[in-house]
């Protein structure tokens, strides 16, 4: 889906909030294609899906005037192409024998890139609320990858 350009930074806003759903409808995915492990993605996909209320409230916040968004943080093509890479992933644990090393290595690859990517980084606020939101979204993604590579050691110590 492309994202049409808005004044005021509101597509890159929910440029987020969509990703966050393309990675949870990847552990959807995973849960599905790996179902002795079903309850570990799906935990990661019902938070994924909270953390895109989140930025959806964000949004609220940012269509209010209350929340800045940082010019030229990042450009939304960049966001469409990590959904659609992450939407291929998804096909490709559908359609293809995939093992559970390679999605728990695609896993790490995708909590470690927002949080290398610093994407919550994008919000300017002085309100202490929407701060915490934003630094309750990185915390969640910095856990997020701390789970991803306990359960990627995990496998990798059984032999898969």
């Amino acid at each position: 889906m492309a994202l049409n350009k808005k004044h005021g930074g509101i597509d890159e806003i929910e440029a987020l909030a969509m990703h966050e759903e393309v990675i949870r409808d990847l552990y959807i995915a995973y849960a599905r294609r790996f179902p002795e492990h079903i309850t570990f993605w799906e935990q990661l996909a019902n938070e994924e899906q909270a953390h895109a209320g989140w930025i959806r409230n964000l949004l609220r916040n940012a269509e209010d005037g209350e929340l800045e968004i940082v010019p030229g943080r990042f450009r939304l093509k960049a966001i469409e192409t990590s959904m659609k890479y992450l939407r291929n992933e998804a096909e490709k644990s559908r359609t293809k024998e995939i093992d559970i090393g390679y999605a728990a290595e695609i896993a790490r690859e995708v909590e470690s890139a927002l949080i290398d990517r610093k994407f919550f980084e994008i919000f300017e606020t002085d309100s202490e609320v929407l701060q915490d939101t934003l630094t309750a979204l990185q915390n969640a993604t910095k856990e997020h990858r701390k789970k991803v590579d306990e359960f990627f050691k995990e496998i990798k110590k059984s032999g898969n």
